[in-house]
């Protein structure tokens, strides 16, 4: 089972994600729909494109933090990169693994690049459940205040397993591990010791945590209000704080290793919230759709940057 999983993990993924799309458009009323797509102006694309470009020069400027060595604009090629391999490839980190591969052939440290990667998500994850937690204090809905406490601890965990980086808790925990008699001189330990040194010198560089607290926050708020058009189109009238909360929860399941770049998952998520917030599921699936054009033109600009730096090599 486990060998036919492996063989056809991309296309069941695909089959998952397309099952949640045919699930989203069950008793759906398409001349509603029809009606919803109705609403779309020719403005809305090119604004999203914009926040779009936006959204992935943040994320560059994040990342740089870690690699100064590098030039900016071939980590944001790397950027358009990882966007096209997490599309094609089943996994919820092919991004992160494309753009350390990547970077790693310009002779950076491997360890380096991962404890890298490995403090911008942490941080990313600590602001995200952060402005979730701060939207749900204002939500008035009592089905998404349930959440309150999950969410709460899962914040409470994030930031107390990060402050932990500044004990030698980690450090001992990989000085115990290696003690172990089959661990005397396994190589991915001594990988983690470097990477867990790494991580510590990144962590006592405060000018370097600021700037990625500061771009992590400012990311989560511009990402809240590229679903502001989307509001003035449809007549959603919901506040920021509802698209923070809905665009915090969609990132999250959309990390599940269950489906193809966020298809499917984006949309049953979208669907289901704004439903609770008394939203008709027509107008929102009209919603939702119209952001796979734009999707799939940066898979496609990923493609092409890739195709260019093959042919360069």
């Amino acid at each position: 089972m486990k060998n036919f999983y492996q063989k056809y993990k991309y296309w069941l993924k695909w089959i998952f994600s397309l099952t949640l799309i045919i699930c989203v458009f069950y008793k759906v009323d398409f001349n509603a729909l029809q009606d919803g797509f109705k609403l779309i102006t020719w403005w809305y694309y090119p604004i999203s494109i914009l926040f779009f470009i936006l959204l992935q020069l943040i994320s560059t400027k994040r990342w740089k933090l870690f690699l100064p060595n590098n030039k900016f604009k071939e980590l944001l090629k790397l950027n358009f990169i990882a966007q096209y391999y997490a599309f094609i490839i089943p996994s919820s980190i092919t991004g992160d693994v494309t753009k350390a591969v990547q970077v790693n052939k310009n002779n950076n440290s491997n360890s380096n690049i991962i404890s890298g990667l490995l403090i911008d998500r942490w941080i990313g994850f600590i602001c995200l459940i952060g402005i979730v937690l701060l939207a749900l204090h204002y939500c008035e809905v009592p089905l998404f205040k349930k959440f309150m406490f999950p969410v709460l601890l899962s914040f409470v965990l994030l930031t107390f397993s990060f402050l932990l980086l500044y004990t030698p808790f980690y450090v001992s925990c990989l000085n115990l591990i290696g003690k172990w008699p089959i661990c005397s001189s396994n190589k991915i330990l001594l990988f983690l010791s470097d990477t867990v040194s790494n991580m510590k010198n990144y962590v006592i560089n405060y000018k370097l945590l600021v700037n990625v607290f500061l771009y992590s926050i400012i990311f989560q708020l511009l990402l809240a209000i590229s679903y502001l058009p989307l509001n003035y189109i449809f007549q959603f009238h919901l506040s920021l704080s509802d698209y923070v909360l809905i665009s915090g929860i969609t990132q999250v399941l959309v990390l599940l290793p269950i489906g193809i770049g966020g298809v499917g998952i984006k949309d049953v998520s979208f669907v289901s919230m704004m439903g609770i917030l008394g939203i008709a599921s027509e107008k929102v699936i009209a919603a939702t759709l119209i952001g796979y054009p734009i999707m799939l033109l940066f898979v496609f600009v990923g493609w092409m940057i890739s195709l260019r730096s093959h042919d360069r090599k």
